[in-house]
C-alpha cells in the first residue's frame, strides 16, 4: 500500500521541480524633487517651470530585488503627490501637468500626471496618472521632470513645491 502512494508523489515532485519558468517581481521605486513656482509667473497663463533633473534610486532598488534595467518589463506611475513643503495651501494653483523628459531641453516630453482643477485649501494633492509607461526613464536612473502650471493669482514670492513619485516596476529576475 505504501508503494502505491510513493510513485504518484514521486512523479508529482519531479514534475514540479522540472517546470522552472522564470517569473517576475513587482516592486516600487520612489523618487522626489523640489521645484519652485517663480513669483513672476503670470496668472492665467499655462507656463512650464524650470526643468529639474532627477537622479533616481531605481538602479539600487533593482539590485535589491535581484534584477537590473535590462530585465525591466514595465514601469508605470503608481501615484504622484504634489505638496507645499512649508505647509502653505496650494490656493495659487489652478491646474498642473507633470511631464518626464529624457534630458533638459529635449522636445520629447511625456505626460506623467495632471490635475485639471486644484481645490483651494489643500497643502497636498495627488494627481491623476496619465496611464503611460515609463520604462526608458526610470530604468536609466536619470530623467528630467517638467511641471507646467497655471496660477490664478499673482504670487508675492517664489512658491516651493515638492513632487513625490512612486513607480510600480515589473521585472524578470537576473
Amino acid at each position: 500500500m505504501k508503494t502505491r502512494w510513493l510513485l504518484p508523489i514521486s512523479l508529482l515532485l519531479v514534475a514540479t521541480s522540472c517546470s522552472k519558468t522564470p517569473g517576475s517581481v513587482t516592486f516600487g521605486v520612489h523618487d522626489s524633487a523640489q521645484l519652485t513656482v517663480a513669483m513672476n509667473t503670470p496668472p492665467g497663463t499655462f507656463a512650464p517651470l524650470l526643468p529639474v533633473a532627477v537622479v533616481s534610486n531605481s538602479l539600487t532598488i533593482y539590485a535589491q530585488n535581484n534584477t537590473d534595467a535590462d530585465h525591466v518589463q514595465d514601469v508605470s506611475l503608481d501615484y504622484l503627490t504634489l505638496t507645499s513643503p512649508d505647509g502653505r495651501p496650494l490656493d495659487y494653483l489652478r491646474r498642473v501637468e507633470v511631464y518626464l523628459s529624457p534630458a533638459a531641453g529635449s522636445p520629447d516630453q511625456f505626460l506623467l500626471a495632471s490635475a485639471a482643477a486644484v481645490p483651494d485649501g489643500v497643502t497636498g494633492l495627488r494627481l491623476a496618472s496619465a496611464g503611460n509607461k515609463f520604462d526608458q526613464f526610470v530604468s536609466s536612473g536619470r530623467y528630467v521632470l517638467v511641471l507646467k502650471v497655471e496660477t490664478d493669482q499673482p504670487l508675492p514670492n517664489d512658491q516651493p513645491l515638492r513632487v513625490d513619485l512612486d513607480f510600480l516596476v515589473k521585472a524578470r529576475p537576473r
